[in-house]
């Protein structure tokens, strides 16, 4: 029995060890004063919309647009990895990974895990669904983008799924708060492409182009490790490699010829230029370790050609090393943020030097190209993602609500669903639409009527789980009766909303997802005005109401062939408490009259207040990484 279990143990204990990610699988590089050291970087920045769109981009369809493909990109990637120890790659794009492992078998799948978690040749970078723009994303989004990424990332590749580097080289400008969620992710450094052009000279006059930035806003704490993140920001301003060095089917650089016996043997020549750029590096840094970045847009389609060029170059500069004293070999972000973190060690001021306060906003690439306009265009598209954002917190709430009350739940028909998968629509499509060519309104026009698709085809998923939820936490949910659907207005802005008017009740139900009560002007269309109409709260009193005329211009009331512009819209003022919900009733051409006690009769008030005696037996408590939420469920 005792050498079964110490069987047992050593398979789990060797399972353990086996494990290598790619920060625990650097190159060793040189110690040597006199060396300097090339960590050659190689990657490719997959955008997940732009010019095309995600799945366009994915499957390298209108290759007239761009002929690039990311299936393509991750499978040669692959192919050359396992072909040489040594190579390394990393890569960025959560959402791009997602696509690859749903369209590929076990077997290639059991490559990149190889690849990721045993031999530590690719290092996943950023954990991010997309790298998000940082200016016009909301806090929340952000997490919530990055939460989205790193459960994929952790339920397929577990710790070595986790980066420990932030990667955002070409979101335009950079955020102090955003590098503070990089630091509380447990990331060790931040690398960034964008910089101001008058900063960026600044930094690499004075050597600063890597730093410690300080993430909080307390002023008087002095800054240290805990308080701040390690950056580099990248010399030439840009994530592509240096000029005459691109060596993919994308450019037409002249490739290495380090056969002497082949015409046009150039390496000495290829050498002197390279040189000069690592040199250049050199002059603007505290150290002699150099991270060069080998890539660019949607680059490695073809990772032979790429890699064939690499081991040229490498074997070319190290077979002069002790002439020039510079090393060179295959590199990754963390690897280089290791080196790094080794470096400040033994620094005589401890540390970098430090950036206090502020943002990298506005980002300019020259005296007359800022980079600002975005912070405003495409407003519809910015206005929907916060209302998307909004829907996904709040479905998300309702649907913890009613799986935590676990009540027995009579469900009106056999569309009824487990809440959270239905939502994973949502949450993917409000992830993609953080990139930094979605929400910033950069991206070609059909790529926006992408983004919007997705995010309201992910509107009708979390519109299924708000109604179940909704019935499954009233008192309703075991009654074995049809229910009525809640009717979603989704075009308020447009006056739109299909009130069926012909009914003398209607009932209107507004939920709050906030922790603060809130009272708010509620505007309800109306396609006709009626003779009679009330609005009547939940204690069944009447509030006052307003019925205005909406603005019609020429043809503005059709729309689509099928929906109006009403002419007329009600207004009331509404209370929502926190985390709850608020029933109004609109009473229609009714004769009903409303009493002192309001419209409830006397057994029914006595049946509330029965009902509220039972209050202790339904309280929830509910507990997550960033609040502490203690509710009470009044359910009438």
């Amino acid at each position: 029995m005792f050498s079964i279990l110490l069987f047992i143990l050593l398979l789990l204990f060797f399972n353990v060890k086996s494990e290598k990610c790619a920060w625990d699988n650097c190159p060793e590089w040189s110690n040597s004063p006199n060396i300097i050291n090339v960590h050659l970087v190689p990657h490719s920045h997959d955008d997940m919309g732009w010019i095309k769109t995600v799945d366009d981009y994915y499957t390298g369809a209108r290759p007239r647009l761009v002929p690039v493909g990311v299936q393509y990109i991750l499978n040669t990637v692959i192919d050359e990895l396992l072909k040489d120890a040594s190579r390394r790659f990393c890569y960025a794009e959560a959402g791009f990974l997602h696509r690859w492992l749903l369209d590929h078998n076990n077997e290639q799948k059991e490559k990149l895990l190889h690849l990721i978690v045993k031999s530590g040749q690719m290092e996943i970078i950023g954990g991010g669904w997309t790298q998000p723009d940082e200016a016009t994303t909301h806090y929340i989004d952000i997490i919530s983008q990055y939460s989205t990424g790193l459960a994929l990332l952790n339920s397929t590749y577990g710790n070595c799924g986790r980066p420990r580097v932030a990667w955002q080289i070409d979101p335009f400008g950079h955020s102090r708060e955003h590098s503070n969620i990089a630091k509380l992710l447990g990331n060790k450094a931040l690398f960034f492409a964008r910089t101001h052009y008058k900063e960026l000279k600044y930094r690499a006059d004075n050597k600063q182009l890597e730093f410690r930035w300080k993430v909080t806003s307390d002023e008087e704490e002095e800054i240290n490790s805990d308080n701040s993140i390690l950056t580099g920001a990248f010399l030439r301003g840009t994530y592509a490699p240096p000029n005459k060095f691109c060596f993919d089917s994308l450019c037409d650089d002249e490739p290495i010829v380090d056969n002497k016996q082949f015409e046009g043997y150039n390496v000495d020549k290829r050498l002197e230029e390279f040189f000069k750029y690592i040199n250049d590096s050199v002059n603007t840094q505290l150290h002699k370790h150099v991270l060069m970045t080998m890539g660019g847009d949607f680059h490695y389609s073809n990772a032979n050609q790429w890699f064939t060029q690499l081991d040229k170059l490498i074997s070319a500069i190290n077979s002069r090393t002790n002439k020039t004293g510079i090393y060179a070999f295959y590199s990754t972000p963390g690897c280089y943020a290791k080196a790094l973190e080794l470096i400040e060690s033994n620094l005589l001021t401890k540390s970098f030097p430090s950036k206090i306060n502020g943002d990298f906003f506005p980002y300019a690439s020259s005296n007359h190209s800022y980079w600002t306009g975005y912070f405003t265009s495409k407003p519809a598209f910015k206005g929907l993602v916060r209302f998307s954002s909004a829907l996904l917190q709040l479905s998300q709430k309702l649907a913890s609500f009613s799986k935590i009350l676990s009540k027995p739940f009579y469900c009106p028909s056999n569309e009824c669903e487990p809440s959270f998968p239905l939502l994973l629509k949502l949450e993917g499509a409000l992830a993609l639409s953080t990139h930094h060519d979605a929400v910033t309104g950069t991206s070609k026009h059909n790529v926006t009527m992408d983004y919007i698709k997705r995010l309201l085809s992910g509107w009708d998923q979390a519109e299924k789980v708000i109604n179940n939820s909704f019935w499954q936490i009233s008192s309703l949910s075991t009654e074995q009766q049809d229910k009525p659907s809640l009717i979603f207005c989704r075009k308020l802005n447009q006056s739109i909303c299909n009130i069926p008017l012909n009914q003398q009740h209607i009932a209107i139900i507004l939920f709050n997802g906030g922790v603060r009560q809130i009272e708010k002007n509620i505007r309800l269309p109306l396609s006709t005005k009626p003779e009679q109409i009330k609005i009547i709260n939940s204690d069944g009193k009447e509030i006052n109401i307003e019925i205005i005329k909406t603005f019609l211009g020429g043809n503005e009331q059709i729309i689509n062939n099928s929906e109006s512009i009403s002419p007329y819209e009600l207004l009331f003022e509404a209370q929502i408490p926190p985390l709850g919900f608020s029933t109004y009733f609109m009473l229609i051409n009714t004769n009903l009259k409303i009493n002192n006690e309001g419209i409830l009769n006397k057994k029914e008030i006595k049946k509330r207040q029965k009902k509220s005696e039972q209050i202790q037996k339904n309280n929830v408590e509910i507990e997550n990484n960033f609040f502490l939420y203690h509710l009470t469920i009044m359910d009438y």
